[in-house]
């Protein structure tokens, strides 16, 4: 599979969301709810990124470090390269849910 690259935008408002106010990764993904947005990050000539969030924890430590800012951009499971950085969430059940940001 031939990775593609995003086309770069001039300018975009990306929303920094308060993930601690939502239950998870996929319910702000998914509401129709307007989610708690923090601020805005504009950066030029940036690919389209659908919101920031702060990291918690240290699974990442030395590369991401708590409070850390990281955007990100929601896809498709089929869409995943290996050797790249994502965000990702793992229901465990019905009220939980492992939000991580892994190599994968």
């Amino acid at each position: 599979m031939r990775k593609t690259v995003d086309p770069l935008h001039i300018s975009q408002e990306i929303p920094l969301y308060d993930l601690e106010a939502v239950s998870g990764l996929r319910e702000l993904f998914s509401s129709d709810e307007p989610q708690r947005i923090l601020d805005t990050i504009k950066i030029p000539n940036l690919p389209k990124c659908d919101g920031a969030i702060s990291v918690t924890g240290d699974s990442m430590y030395q590369l991401l470090k708590s409070e850390d800012i990281i955007l990100y951009k929601e896809t498709e499971f089929e869409n995943i390269f290996f050797g790249e950085m994502y965000l990702l969430s793992v229901k465990l059940n019905d009220w939980e849910e492992y939000i991580t940001v892994k190599y994968v």
